[in-house]
């Protein structure tokens, strides 16, 4: 009898585990807080060599190519062009190819888990509203803020990294048709003091942006993280939810620090939205029948890169474990856990020792891309 699965978290991770476990026979079923899909926030998923297992998954959908990497300085002259291909998608869109995938009916919506508990022969999840779903395997892909890491884990939480990210996206044909020669069909650094931008190409002519900019723990960060119903976020202020005015300060400091290219793109942008930057690690990924991954398990802050593609390792590698040894789950999860534990382990510590050797604005320069 095939094992049976249950998926917390209906993000790319778990989406992505649940398609890899349900293609190795495995009956599952993913279990999503948000009652609805999300929608497109200008949020872009680069997609490195190691993500091609998930592309062949999922079939075709949009992408955008960046042919060149272009590096400004904070006057906008251009410091160096290099020839080097990268691939981007829209995270909206990977999310709806995974789904299409998966089957939307095997995504339960409206299920925010409260409670986890096992026993020798079976692991179970606890919903809010009462809703119990008992399985052999309980895998736990909420994200960084994760509610099942929580509950297993309490004291492996995330760590402020001491900046903050604003992220927003605009179509070309809105910008200046100086701007948008300057800015389309490329990756795009511009270093400033104690920040920088990235700007990438996304499908269908628009451009991402992320501002990652420096910001001290304490009331400043507090400000930054109140949405517009006066609500304080713990680590996003999704778009559309960002007050005006701290939108508005936003703008301004772009327009102070920015060439004009670059502070027209962040300008134009229609819901910019902002997030904490932070590093989460934990001492095991497996507790009994239950494991975490991606995200829930290993959060690096840039220049790691390697956050998508981490949690797809995760689900595959799980996955194939899992079909190796059928309904023996703990065995498999023994397999499975040394060498994730030691990537993700790797890939956090590594993003924090760049950070401290040269400071993470220097460091950035010296890397082929950042997400």
């Amino acid at each position: 009898m095939p094992p049976r699965v249950v998926v917390i978290g209906g993000s790319l991770g778990g989406l992505n585990a649940a398609l890899h476990l349900y293609r190795t026979g495995a009956d599952v079923e993913v279990f999503e807080r948000n009652g609805h899909e999300p929608r497109d926030d200008g949020a872009g998923v680069l997609l490195p060599p190691s993500t091609e297992r998930l592309l062949a998954e999922c079939g075709a959908f949009p992408v955008g190519v960046a042919r060149t990497v272009r590096h400004f300085d904070a006057q906008g002259a251009l410091l160096r062009e290099e020839p080097r291909a990268h691939r981007f998608a829209s995270w909206a869109a990977l999310h709806r190819a995974l789904l299409t995938a998966l089957g939307r009916d095997r995504v339960r919506r409206n299920h925010a888990v409260v409670g986890l508990e096992q026993d020798g022969r079976s692991a179970a999840a606890l919903f809010r509203g009462g809703r119990i779903e008992r399985a052999d395997l309980v895998v736990c892909a909420d994200g960084t803020g994760s509610t099942s890491r929580r509950l297993l884990l309490p004291r492996s939480f995330p760590r402020y990294a001491g900046y903050v990210a604003w992220r927003g996206r605009v179509h070309e044909s809105s910008l200046p048709p100086s701007a948008a020669r300057a800015l389309a069909g490329a990756v795009s650094f511009l270093r400033l003091p104690d920040s920088h931008v990235r700007v990438s190409p996304a499908p269908g002519h628009l451009l991402d942006f992320v501002w990652y900019r420096d910001l001290p723990d304490g009331r400043a960060l507090t400000a930054t993280l109140t949405d517009r119903t006066g609500t304080q976020r713990s680590l996003t202020v999704p778009a559309g939810m960002v007050p005006d005015a701290s939108v508005r300060r936003m703008r301004e400091a772009a327009a102070e620090m920015m060439p004009p290219f670059f502070a027209e793109l962040v300008s134009r942008a229609p819901e910019p939205y902002v997030e904490q930057v932070v590093d989460v690690t934990v001492p095991r990924m497996v507790v009994g029948r239950i494991c975490l991954i991606g995200d829930a398990a290993f959060t690096s802050r840039p220049p790691a890169t390697a956050g998508a593609a981490k949690a797809v390792e995760d689900g595959w590698s799980l996955a194939a474990a899992i079909g190796r040894t059928g309904t023996a789950v703990p065995d498999a999860l023994a397999e499975w856990e040394p060498a994730r534990l030691e990537r993700g382990r790797r890939l956090v510590a590594g993003a924090c020792a760049l950070g401290r050797s040269a400071g993470l604005w220097e460091s950035t320069a010296k890397w082929p891309f950042i997400v």
